[in-house]
Order: structure tokens, then sequence, then C-alpha cells
């Protein structure tokens, strides 16, 4: 399994061999991102059934503000992979607001640190699984307690051919 930072703190994480596009349907609805079992990609649906993934682009990080452009290459798959504190009341919303690849874009989702301790922070994982090649905006709408929003930001991806 080839493991590499590229541009603007992109992790690439993919498999060396090679990939199976069994229930490909099921992975791109129901799919979540597992990385392990012999140094592939594979995606678990929700009934358990493991199958192998597209290759994934890591983004580990969005602007406060503003917005950023991510080249995807070809066959890969998106997972946002945002550090964030759930215990301090503020939140990730995701939108959609261009889609010409037409992906399947996830809600936001909050994932704990493995080992809990007061004011440790996890992740908020976000998921963008394309259909072809194209560009899908994603705004990234930072909610503070009460539901105000505390900061917006967008990011282009291009899904390369």
């Amino acid at each position: 399994m080839f493991v590499g930072y590229g541009a603007e703190g992109v992790l690439k994480v993919a498999p060396c061999c090679f990939r199976v596009r069994a229930m490909e349907s099921v992975v791109r609805i129901l799919g979540l991102l597992v990385v392990g079992v012999s140094g592939l990609a594979v995606a678990l649906s929700m009934s358990g059934v493991a199958s192998a993934a597209d290759d994934v682009t890591l983004v580990k990080s969005i602007p406060e503000s503003g917005a950023r452009t991510v080249k995807v290459p070809a066959g890969n798959n998106v997972r946002f992979k945002i550090p964030s504190n759930a215990t301090t009341g503020y939140s990730y919303t995701v939108t959609t607001l261009t889609n010409t690849a037409q992906a399947a874009v996830s809600d936001a989702k909050y994932v704990a640190p493995s080992e809990a301790s007061p004011g440790k922070g996890g992740n908020t994982v976000v998921q963008v699984i394309p259909m072809h090649s194209g560009i899908t905006v994603i705004k990234f709408t930072n909610v503070a307690p009460g539901g105000a929003t505390a900061g917006t930001s967008r990011v282009r991806l291009l899904f390369m051919n």
C-alpha cells in the first residue's frame, strides 16, 4: 500500500496491487471507509459485508474562511477528516453547492477520539464518492452553540479524468 502526502496537506492512500469493484453500487450508497486488510482500502457496507473500494484522497484541513481547491485523481473518493471537538458545542454541517461529478456527499459525522479524556478532540468526517469526473463544491459551516454560524468555508473538489 502507498501512503504519502501530496500538495496542500492531502494524504494519498492507494492499494498497490489491484482493485475489486464488487458491490460498488452498495458501497457508493452505504459505504464506510476502513483502511487495512492486506493493504487494501476496504469499504464496509451497513450489512457488514466488505469489498474493495476506490483509492481515497484524505483531506485533513479546510480553510478557516474562504475557499480551497483539491485536485482528485481519476477513480478516487475523498474523505475529509477535520479536527474538531464536540464537547465545545461547536459542530460542522455540509452543503453541496455544485455537483457536476454527481457525487454522493455524506453528512458531517463527529468521530470521538479512541482514548477518551477530558477536552481531547476527535474529528468530523465527511465522505465524497463521485460518479464520474467533474466538480463538486462543498460548503462547510461551523455552527456555534445555540445555532449561530461561527464560520464558513468552501472546498472545490476537481475530480479529474
